[in-house]
């Protein structure tokens, strides 16, 4: 079922976001906090709702844990957005763990100001 829903055209691209913008701000806030990026990313993929995505962030972990990186396993997953990725590398390029938070605020003005094609399905707000 999670896979289909992430392959559905229009509630696809809104279920990867609220999964990817959840990761960065449970990231960014354990980041800030002092944690390690391994145990950080084992309390991020436990608070994923998608199985999807679960087991994605948890392959890029166990890469992540065998000197890989994260960019680039998340990169090879080939699910997670390639804005989100390209964050990454530069945080990883400068060692500076503020990417990731400018990520997760970049990846929520995205979500939330751009145009959604299924409000033209949903009745207007009476309120």
């Amino acid at each position: 079922l999670d896979k289909l829903l992430l392959r559905l055209p229009i509630f696809g691209t809104i279920n990867m976001e609220r999964n990817t913008q959840q990761f960065c701000q449970i990231t960014s806030m354990l980041l800030k906090a002092g944690l390690r990026l391994p145990q950080i990313m084992e309390l991020a993929t436990q608070t994923t709702g998608n199985r999807v995505v679960r087991q994605a962030l948890t392959d890029v972990t166990g890469k992540l844990v065998q000197g890989q990186g994260l960019s680039q396993p998340m990169a090879e997953a080939a699910l997670f957005p390639s804005l989100l990725v390209e964050m990454i590398v530069m945080g990883e390029k400068t060692g500076r763990s503020r990417d990731l938070e400018s990520a997760t605020t970049k990846r929520e003005l995205l979500f939330l100001h751009r145009p959604l094609p299924h409000r033209g399905f949903l009745p207007p707000n009476t309120r």
